[in-house]
């Protein structure tokens, strides 16, 4: 039996839960783990007893509306498949998507209109994207049902990204240098460069997930499992906080961070370690993707580490190796078989200069 919709969590104490989240009903919580009796019997249990009210509902949206359409891919695998945080986003792009710009018949909505919406977010190229990717998931599903022959998403215009800066070496010593090991601030900023997780695992994780030199991360985007060795480097922070349960990372209180708390927070350190306005929280995941791909690592070394789902989003964070370490580090090679422009003593100077 394939089991759907069950979320697992680690609370405070490091006590792994489980919890079955269908659409509309609140997070019910479930015993034991998959598989085992008392698990099985709540879980067919609760989908017995939700499925009749959630088949009877009536939706107050027009036939072959936008929002008839949205309600039609909630049902979708694709959907149901994604984190409940995605879901949750999803549906709040969606909702306001309509309330600013109507609830119109989806196989009225034409590329013009969609070039008129994104142009007004000109100012915005991530969200015009974002929207963009979301609202093409609308409308393959509008083709699927037969009420559109076309993708209204296709022809519009696209928009040129900047991306996240990637913190260079002087920026992550500079940072060091303002805040030392035994600061909570370096405590943070350790796990960050040194596990290559978002600020939100970061921000999550026990003191339970750190064991036998291991840190061990369930990625609440999504949901893959990591066990990452520990890099000597961050021993020395975690020895100055070390306790036995909660949160590695908290506030001066003692308290769990909340998520714009703790991004408020960090961006305070940052700002008080006199670094570029460039420089962010979610650098530090690129900047440790970096390091990976300059010590030699592959794409899918990288991707065990930072658990990014495919091989296309390691690329895209390890596009700032520097170019030039790499560039000697060829040139030495083809030296090796004598077709060089240069010698390899001349090589071995360049890059000790550097």
């Amino acid at each position: 039996m394939t089991i759907k919709h069950v979320h697992r969590f680690k609370d405070r104490h490091g006590k792994v839960r489980h919890y079955l989240r269908l659409p509309g009903v609140k997070a019910i919580a479930l015993p034991g783990a998959p598989g085992e009796p008392a698990f099985m019997r709540a879980y067919n249990q609760a989908l017995e007893q939700h499925a009749a009210p959630a088949s009877d509902s009536k939706s107050k949206a027009a036939p072959g509306s936008m929002r008839d359409l949205a309600e039609r891919y909630y049902a979708t695998g694709r959907f149901k498949d994604k984190s409940e945080r995605t879901r949750y986003v999803e549906r709040q792009i969606f909702d306001r998507f309509m309330l600013k710009h109507g609830d119109k018949r989806a196989a009225a909505v034409e590329t013009r209109h969609l070039d008129a919406i994104f142009t007004e977010m000109s100012d915005r190229p991530a969200a015009a994207m974002d929207l963009r990717k979301r609202l093409r998931n609308l409308f393959r599903l509008a083709i699927k049902l037969g009420w559109r022959k076309d993708d209204p998403i296709a022809a519009t215009d696209t928009f040129k990204l900047g991306t996240w800066h990637t913190w260079t070496d002087d920026e992550i010593e500079k940072f060091e240098e303002r805040w030392p090991v035994g600061t909570r601030q370096r405590l943070a900023f350790d796990l960050l460069i040194f596990t290559g997780q978002r600020s939100g695992d970061v921000r999550q994780m026990l003191w339970t997930d750190v064991r036998h030199g291991k840190v061990k991360v369930i990625q609440g985007k999504t949901g893959a499992e990591l066990t990452i060795a520990q890099h000597p480097s961050l021993a020395p922070s975690l020895d100055a906080f070390r306790k036995d349960v909660g949160c590695i990372v908290v506030t001066e209180f003692g308290k769990p961070f909340s998520e714009h708390g703790f991004g408020n927070w960090m961006a305070d350190a940052i700002g008080l370690a006199n670094l570029p306005d460039a420089c962010v929280t979610h650098g530090l995941r690129k900047a440790a993707a970096r390091r990976l791909a300059e010590a030699g690592c592959t794409a899918h070394e990288i991707q065990a580490i930072t658990g990014h789902t495919t091989l296309k989003e390691v690329e895209r964070y390890t596009a700032a190796v520097s170019r030039e370490r790499l560039a000697i580090s060829a040139i030495g090679k083809v030296a090796n078989v004598g077709g060089t422009p240069g010698s390899q003593t001349d090589l071995q100077t360049a890059e000790e200069s550097q």
